[in-house]
């Protein structure tokens, strides 16, 4: 996912053409490789090629075989490429739920392509298309680029981005996400989940990407769009509950399967590594950009620093105590790894990856953190329903806590940077 620079657009909006300044789109890409798992079998039968078939399992009309939270949907009127359709979506909130009704236009190009125009429902305008470019035969990229105007939402929505701005970005990312993940394959049942037991590793493989040149250059070339966010597939691993590495039948007897997913952050700051690095290292800076911080501790051992950190954790307007106890380890110069979790969090998993892109006046630093984890024991009851009724939640506790850390510590930084050099000139 790319999170874009702002600008100022023009959208058909509530019977009229408005505009809409410093507006974020959020882009996101995928490879889908036929054949499509989740496809009906009348679009498999139908004789279509992997094109078609993949641009026709986007139709609104195919949601509710695709989306398990759909409660309805009804076409309301057809012209030539345009249909209008109303849809009813249950939303899971823990201790209750509630549907969403909502009427959109879709219009399909003549090229293919498929745009989203929101009438009514839980925002004043909502857009979204999907671009399908073929890379081989049975490989197709599909290019999700959407936007919500969060100031038409309803009140504890715009409540809760009062308090905490910032949070827009979380719900950009976690919604262009899911616009094509629950499309690509279900996330549960992907590989792995049905993988024997015995046959799965005993701990996750924490994705690094900088020590790779070429991909060190890619990813400073797209951050340059804007905020970049990459997920990995799930990763099944066998968690061994005597708290040990086993094999074979005791691991059977043990063991117990356990999912995870990896989100990294990836931002460019206009500084020298030089410069940069200090402020990222130093993990009681933690406290000082981390919204809802409240507390931070940091301890040395033997190879990096052991972190106790305790902050409040806001789902909109409900608020609720969080801590985590973990190390930050250094591999390399360039990356520390994250791990040894308990608390609110167990496990947490990843890395923290920075490295200087150009040279001279012209270098910049590149940042990555990486984080998988699972909600633990001392999760609030609350938040212990919610992910009961939502298990997804589980594996993307990590997504919104990179997102919103990068964030909020790329402006951070870059605001004490400005800061000191301001003092040195007085």
């Amino acid at each position: 996912m790319i999170h874009l620079a702002p600008k100022d657009i023009q959208l058909w909006s509530q019977g009229a053409v408005k505009e809409f300044s410093d507006v974020r789109i959020t882009v996101s890409m995928a490879i889908f490789s036929s054949p499509f798992s989740l496809s009906p079998s009348y679009l498999r039968d139908a004789s279509l090629s992997p094109l078609e078939e993949l641009r026709q399992l986007f139709y609104l009309e195919n949601m509710p075989s695709i989306i398990s939270e759909t409660a309805g949907l009804s076409e309301l009127s057809r012209r030539d490429n345009h249909a209008v359709y109303e849809t009813l979506t249950k939303v899971n909130a823990g201790v209750f739920s509630w549907n969403v009704s909502a009427y959109t236009q879709q219009s399909i190009a003549e090229n293919g392509n498929i745009s989203f125009l929101s009438h009514k429902g839980f925002t004043d305008t909502y857009f979204r298309t999907l671009e399908f470019i073929p890379l081989t035969k049975d490989q197709i990229l599909v290019v999700n680029s959407e936007w919500v105007d969060l100031d038409s939402a309803p009140f504890y929505i715009r409540s809760g981005l009062k308090l905490t701005p910032d949070i827009e970005i979380v719900i950009a990312n976690m919604s262009a996400w899911g616009a094509l993940q629950y499309y690509k394959e279900d996330p549960l049942k992907g590989r792995g989940a049905t993988t024997p037991l015995d046959e799965l590793p005993d701990k996750p493989e924490t994705p690094l990407y900088t020590q790779d040149l070429e991909m060190r250059a890619t990813l400073a070339l797209l951050a340059e769009f804007g905020e970049l966010t990459l997920t990995q597939p799930i990763q099944w691993y066998s968690n061994n509950a005597s708290g040990g590495n086993v094999d074979g039948d005791e691991k059977n007897k043990n063991g117990k399967r356990q999912g995870i997913l990896f989100s990294s952050a990836i931002g460019l700051l206009p500084l020298p590594l030089s410069v940069a690095r200090p402020y990222i290292r130093d993990q009681k800076n933690l406290i000082e950009f981390m919204p809802g911080g409240e507390r931070v501790s940091v301890t040395d051992i033997s190879n990096g620093s052991r972190v106790d950190l305790a902050w409040k954790a806001c789902v909109v307007i409900l608020c609720m105590p969080m801590e985590v106890l973990y190390d930050v380890e250094r591999l390399t110069d360039e990356i520390y790894l994250l791990g040894n979790a308990s608390g609110s969090l167990d496990p947490v998993l990843g890395a923290q990856e920075v490295v200087a892109i150009g040279d001279g006046e012209n270098e910049r630093t590149l940042t990555v953190l990486t984080q998988a984890s699972r909600f633990g024991d001392d999760l609030p009851w609350v938040m212990k329903q919610a992910v009961n009724r939502y298990p997804m939640a589980d594996m993307l506790s990590s997504l919104p806590v990179v997102v919103l850390t990068a964030e909020m510590r790329r402006k951070w930084i870059v605001e004490q940077v400005v800061n000191e050099e301001r003092l040195a000139v007085q």
